[in-house]
């Protein structure tokens, strides 16, 4: 934490762990306390181009509030005048992994971090923290930022992607995540430490980007759809769930996504205040394309209805008022209960909703509307609360045919879906 006054004796003694105080009285002087007991004083100043952390010394041996800010005062002079740092100013403090990734998210936590113009989602943030404290911090969170070198980082790529860091974490009372590395999450930790970097270069925190221009493994095929046959046996997999007593609300989202082609996210964070079933159209402000205005399918407000919620969320989780975390754990089942390998993602369900479009020959301007792709926003629509009739029908269309191949010659009829 960061904290902007005139320093005094009893604000330094109360300083806590991982903190810093700013003096104003002279601009730059600053004491530190890290995770030990130590409180250190010194300057942070450009020094012949360079931001650099200049230390004085340490806090009671022999430093005092006041000798360390008249200490302060003839270095920042000194640099000022064109001369070199005394003495005891030499020695920079080097900032660690750990403590710049703890000031990247506290930076984000007060919104002062833009992704595409906006601050970052809760969501995105909690991504964010799991993928610092489960890949960077054990590999890199004790090295100094300013000694890391490409090299370092590439490493770091690699040694996600073989398992290195794969394990089991808690997160909270009941929550379990499982990571496995792999090079998909060794690109997305590697590019989130580039975006660390990149924001500690604008801070003037460190000079150069050790992230910068890495080799990442190519990305997986994103060419993934359901077949006919796997259909077929989705459709069997969500009647067997229903059998099987898996939570009704996420059953009732699997059937959404497939006549829908959301995302997870959007289908399960979807409220009831956001639907208009009477234009067949919601209203997300929440999306990776900021707010968007989708059309929905009948078959997906039929889904609604029966739903019955009157508030909050259309597909409750089983506990607590946040939407429910479908793909980590129903998902797994569902498909197992289908019998789909283990490719058949969520992202599965979206990706061939969208090959039904194209195999309807429906133009790529109507699938990322009706999909909500990048660009179709609230702005590009003038902020008109329903979508043109043509996306509408766009939409039933596509959920019909997705609706006609779970239904498929040779289905049990047990297992077909009736709207």
């Amino acid at each position: 934490m960061e904290n902007r006054k005139k320093i005094g004796k009893r604000d330094v003694d109360a300083m806590e762990p991982e903190s810093i105080l700013w003096d104003t009285a002279a601009i730059g002087f600053y004491a530190r306390r890290q995770k030990g007991p130590a409180i250190m004083f010194g300057v942070k100043a450009r020094v012949a181009g360079t931001i650099r952390w200049l230390q004085i010394g340490r806090y009671g041996g022999p430093w005092t509030v006041e000798t360390a800010r008249k200490e302060a005062l003839g270095i920042i002079g000194n640099i000022a005048t064109g001369l070199h740092p005394t003495a005891p100013a030499k020695v920079a403090i080097k900032l660690t992994v750990a403590e710049l990734c703890a000031r990247y998210l506290a930076e984000a936590d007060a919104g002062r971090i833009l992704t595409r113009g906006r601050t970052k989602r809760k969501s995105t943030l909690d991504l964010d923290r799991g993928r610092i404290e489960r890949h960077i911090l054990p590999l890199l969170g004790s090295r100094c930022v300013e000694d890391l070198r490409r090299t370092d980082v590439q490493s770091f790529l690699h040694d996600v992607a073989s398992g290195k860091t794969a394990g089991n974490f808690k997160t909270g009372f009941r929550g379990l995540a499982r990571v496995t590395g792999g090079q998909t999450a060794a690109n997305r930790a590697t590019t989130l430490f580039a975006a660390v970097c990149t924001f500690a270069v604008k801070a003037e925190l460190i000079q150069n980007n050790p992230a910068r221009g890495l080799d990442l493994f190519e990305d997986g095929k994103r060419d993934r759809r359901l077949s006919d046959l796997e259909y077929v046996a989705l459709g069997r997999g969500l009647q067997a769930a229903s059998d099987a007593n898996v939570w009704p609300p996420a059953v009732a989202l699997a059937w959404f996504l497939v006549f829908s082609g959301w995302r997870v996210s959007e289908g399960a964070g979807l409220t009831v205040d956001a639907v208009n079933l009477e234009h067949q159209t919601a209203f997300l402000t929440e999306t990776k394309t900021r707010g968007s205005i989708r059309p929905l399918p009948k078959l997906c407000c039929d889904l609604i209805r029966r739903a019955g919620r009157t508030e909050g969320l259309v597909f409750p989780a089983a506990r607590g008022d946040k939407p429910m975390a479908f793909g980590k754990s129903h998902w797994r089942r569902i498909r197992g209960l289908a019998g789909l390998p283990a490719d058949v993602t969520i992202n599965v369900l979206r990706h061939s909703f969208q090959s039904l479009a194209a195999d309807l020959n429906f133009s790529d301007a109507i699938i990322g509307a009706v999909a909500g792709h990048k660009g179709q926003s609230t702005a590009s629509r003038n902020y008109v609360h329903f979508a043109p009739e043509i996306i509408v029908g766009a939409a039933d269309k596509i959920a019909a045919e997705a609706k006609a191949r779970i239904n498929a010659p040779g289905s049990k009829p047990e297992t077909q879906y009736s709207a």
